[in-house]
């Protein structure tokens, strides 16, 4: 983790207090998580501004979370399918930051080429960090580069050279 990372270049104070509820909620209902997608990759060194927060449930846990967050849904459970994804998704607006609650189990992501390939989290082998006085369960860093290279965006690409 980049130690000299300055939060406020790349959180917002909404951003970092709407990753704080969120991480205290799952805490206090015992919902098993991860932080995924740019945020892992911030909290690894990357240095680039944050659109939103990613995190990973498993499917066993999603009503809960509907329940949890009712009022802050802003897209409801729905099957995204892209040339990048194929997983199930609830959107949560918390103060005006998007959080994108995805199914860690049954997904997978997309290489560009048109192959779909299979990409699980392991919410086990997430890494607890602390990150802005919060620990916080991370997405591995070795299967959070893995999965950016299979994706291969230009921000993925930017953030696998600045984390590795």
């Amino acid at each position: 983790m980049n130690e000299h990372l300055n939060l406020e270049k790349v959180l917002s104070a909404n951003q970092r207090g709407a990753l704080k509820k969120v991480v205290q909620i799952f805490i206090e209902n015992k919902i098993q998580f991860q932080i995924s997608g740019g945020l892992a990759a911030i909290i690894y060194g990357a240095e680039r501004p944050l659109y939103d927060i990613d995190v990973e449930v498993y499917k066993k846990d999603i009503q809960k979370v509907r329940d949890i967050f009712q009022k802050n849904i802003s897209k409801d459970f729905y099957h995204l399918q892209d040339e990048n994804f194929d997983l199930w998704l609830l959107t949560l607006d918390i103060n005006g930051v998007p959080v994108d609650i995805s199914q860690a189990d049954e997904c997978y992501l997309g290489d560009g080429k048109g192959k779909k390939i299979r990409a699980d989290a392991d919410l086990s082998k997430a890494q607890l960090i602390n990150f802005d006085g919060v620990e916080i369960p991370v997405a591995n860093k070795m299967e959070l580069i893995s999965y950016k290279k299979i994706l291969a965006r230009d921000t993925d690409i930017v953030d696998i050279k600045q984390i590795s």
